[in-house]
This record gives structure tokens, sequence and C-alpha cells, in this order.
């Protein structure tokens, strides 16, 4: 990591988040999602932590900035498709059993 000093004011703008999207990843590439909403982010990151059981977890700030009303996502984490291994190749194409990896901050 590297780590360098900077100028605040070179900010061209800031958002809040409209609350928070966790995904929790489970063994055999199973994913779960849940909107937290009127929490920090230090209280969505310890749900998911609470959550994630023998998996691991993915946490964004979620957004609905979109002129359509979708929902934009900013990843805290690492998204959940880096959480799971890769499928072995026997079992491409025939559905996987992999083991997702845990992220711990």
């Amino acid at each position: 990591m590297d780590a360098n000093s900077v100028d605040e004011r070179d900010v061209e703008f800031e958002s809040q988040p409209d609350g928070y999207r966790v995904l929790l990843v489970r063994p055999g590439r199973v994913v779960s999602a849940f909107n937290l909403d009127n929490c920090t982010a230090g209280e969505a990151l310890a749900w998911a932590v609470e959550h994630q059981g023998d998996g691991a977890f993915a946490l964004a700030a979620r957004y609905r900035d979109r002129p359509d009303g979708g929902v934009g996502l900013m990843w805290l984490t690492p998204p959940p498709e880096e959480l799971m291994d890769p499928p072995a190749p026997a079992a491409q194409g025939l559905g996987s059993t992999a083991v997702a990896r845990g992220w711990s901050g």
C-alpha cells in the first residue's frame, strides 16, 4: 500500500450513499444480496461480518442516481466475483462446487 499526502481541496464533488448493499458469498458460489438502510458504513460492515457465516461478503455503497431509477454500486471491499474460487477445469460448464474465501478488513 502507498499512502501519499494530498490537498483535500482538490475534490470536485461529494456524494452520500442512499444505503449499502451486502452480498454474502457461500460455498458453492451461492450469493445472497441484502440492502441495508439507516445505518453507517461501520454498522453495515459489522452486519456483514456477523452474517457471513462460513462464507465471505462484499460490501458496496448504494446510490439511486440513475435517470432510469436503477441502482449504482461503489464497492468498498472486493466485489463478490473476486471472493469465489474459479471452477475446477473438469467442472467448467457443469456447475461448480468451489468454496468461497473470506474477506477480512
